[in-house]
């Protein structure tokens, strides 16, 4: 069966890795604005790796 350019079925579990990556920066900064500035530079970290695991997850590598 051939399928065109958009009906490629990405693996779930690479969904579900950078939504949890996501909501964890999210709630480790969000604590950071209560607890202390370190904790907040801590969820911005891991905020910005699951946004960059987003963009870049269906990135193909050069043939």
């Amino acid at each position: 069966m051939k399928r065109g350019p958009y009906s490629f079925l990405a693996a779930a579990v690479w969904r579900r890795k950078y939504s949890v990556l996501v909501a964890i920066g999210y709630a480790v900064a969000a604590l950071g604005v209560v607890h202390g500035l370190w904790v907040f530079l801590v969820g911005l970290g891991i905020l910005g790796g699951g946004a960059f695991g987003f963009t870049f997850q269906y990135q193909e590598g050069e043939e």
